[in-house]
């Protein structure tokens, strides 16, 4: 970060952070509480900074408020600054930032407000510090905070769009409902489109459906936002009644691309499918898995291009060497687990629309990525992805992150030279976050995470947590083989096991847990 322009902004504040810091102290805790801030905030030590951080935030008053502002939007810029040995955030710790932002959150001076709010409008600051005092911003309900909101829908940067409408939905303001119904139909990141999405099903006002309406039938519409957009508009209809000239029903005879995985509806033209190969997928599994139904015939399918139906000219006609494959694979019995995950994700593969982009990432102890490039669901494509997921052989560890790490990686196309890159630290991964990748990931496990940049549940969860702040990316978790309560390694039930985190996992993105373990 260039700490530069974030202290000339603060300094900028004006007298209020210094003269504070001279005249404070009044409070006996508070001053205790400073002092040990100012002693370990900047310690290398991430869990004293932590503690400090937190004790600070938690003991503002009213009398204190200003100085406290001054005193965490500086620590926030000192911890998104850290670096050691050349490599980006490896310092950083992402719960001194959180500890910062609900301190910021409980502010309600004005001063103390207005200072949060001039750092934000500092456009050479570290977009990554602007995106955490607007998300500050999000908790504080107020007038000029929420016209500072609605300002920032319009943002070049993606970041701050997202944390603008994030902020104007919790706190139910309706200032935003234009400028947010305008986003949905211009050439934007799709993250911002689905937070957008989010507001407008937060607000419920009657004035979205003509926005809906008109985004529902562009034909360029991302699969993701257009499967949201169908629900929010299917909801919209049951809960606000109709008036003369309301543009409800517009685009209902739209659908999303046809197909499942494990029961779960695809809804999306991005997809990579994790498949875990450890050593535990050799262990027996006691069902067959079933196969997926196939698509309904005649059914509205997004291409893209144009609408076209499934089952006449949405895909050329099926090679009859894919046929005998997915024959064979189908005549297969099933003994180990990895048999009947080959099965379920053969049968995906073999009925994906040809428009669906995809890659498949196989992980145990390492991660091996079968494209590094989102392609297209040709026949050509679909034949090397199932050959590829026939070849896989049960052996390793189970590093889960590292997998899903290198699922957001995963982009269309080779990213363009001057395309942006967002990077949030979750713990010890800094995955970067290109803007033109996948927007679903279905992941498959059998076991517990043991290996990985990152292995402990509750840390993988607060990694996606925060990446998913911007990328809005749809994990689908699903959990496969045998419970022992008594064997952790590879699943069992409870707090700490597999099946939470899976679970955990597709909750916080928004996505489906399924549970197929025995």
């Amino acid at each position: 970060m260039n700490t530069k322009n974030a202290y000339i902004l603060i300094a900028a504040s004006g007298f209020i952070f210094l003269a504070s810091l001279l005249l404070s102290g009044s409070d006996a805790e508070w001053k205790t509480v400073k002092e040990e801030f100012i002693k370990d905030g900047k310690n290398n030590d991430a869990g004293k900074r932590i503690a400090v951080t937190a004790r600070l935030a938690e003991n503002i008053t009213s009398a204190v408020e200003p100085e406290a502002a001054g005193l965490l939007i500086s620590q926030m810029a000192d911890e998104l600054a850290r670096n050691k040995n050349g490599k980006e955030e490896e310092q950083v710790n992402i719960k001194v930032i959180d500890a910062c932002v609900l301190g910021l959150r409980k502010l309600s001076d004005v001063k103390a407000v207005n200072l949060i709010i001039k750092n934000v409008a500092g456009p050479a600051a570290d977009w990554r510090w602007r995106f955490y005092l607007v998300k500050a911003l999000g908790g504080i309900n107020q007038a000029e905070v929420i016209k500072v909101l609605t300002g920032l829908v319009n943002e070049k940067e993606t970041a701050l769009q997202i944390a603008a409408l994030d902020g104007l939905r919790e706190l139910n303001a309706p200032d935003g409902l234009e400028p947010a119904g305008k986003l949905l139909v211009q050439s934007i990141a799709w993250e911002v489109k689905l937070a957008a999405v989010d507001y407008l099903r937060a607000i419920k006002s009657p004035g979205s459906i003509k926005y809906i309406a008109e985004a529902i039938n562009d034909k360029n519409i991302e699969s993701r936002v257009l499967a949201a957009l169908l629900n929010l508009l299917e909801e919209l209809n049951k809960e606000i009644p109709a008036g003369p000239g309301d543009a409800k029903n517009h685009g209902q005879t739209r659908s999303v691309i046809p197909g499942e995985y494990y029961g779960t509806k695809i809804e999306s033209n991005r997809v990579v499918f994790v498949m875990d190969i450890s050593r535990s997928m050799e262990w027996a599994a006691k069902e067959e898995a079933p196969a997926p139904e196939a698509p309904e015939p005649d059914k509205v399918v997004i291409t893209g291009d144009d609408k076209k139906k499934a089952g006449t000219d949405a895909a050329p006609p099926v090679p009859e060497e894919l046929k005998k494959k997915k024959k064979e694979v189908d005549s297969r019995p099933v003994k180990r687990r990895i048999d009947s995950v080959k099965k379920e994700l053969i049968n995906t593969l073999y009925n994906l629309d040809p428009k669906v982009q995809f890659s498949i990432i196989f992980y145990n102890s390492e991660v091996k990525i079968w494209k590094k490039e989102l392609v297209p669901a040709t026949n050509e494509n679909k034949m090397d992805a199932i050959k590829a997921v026939d070849n896989q052989a049960p052996g390793g560890r189970t590093n889960i992150y590292d997998a899903l790490e290198a699922a957001y990686k995963l982009t269309l196309g080779a990213p363009k030279p001057n395309e942006p890159k967002r990077v949030i630290t979750g713990g010890k991964g800094s995955p970067v976050e290109p803007i033109n990748g996948a927007d679903t990931i279905f992941l498959l496990t059998d076991g517990n995470p043991n290996l990985g940049k990152i292995s402990e549940p509750a840390e993988i969860v607060d990694a996606i947590r925060k990446i998913n702040e911007t990328r809005r990316i749809k994990i689908n978790t699903i959990a496969v083989g045998i419970l022992d309560p008594n064997n952790p390694d590879p699943m069992a039930k409870g707090d700490q096991a597999n099946t939470y985190l899976m679970k955990t996992i597709a909750e916080i993105t928004g996505g489906t847990f399924v549970d197929k373990t025995q």
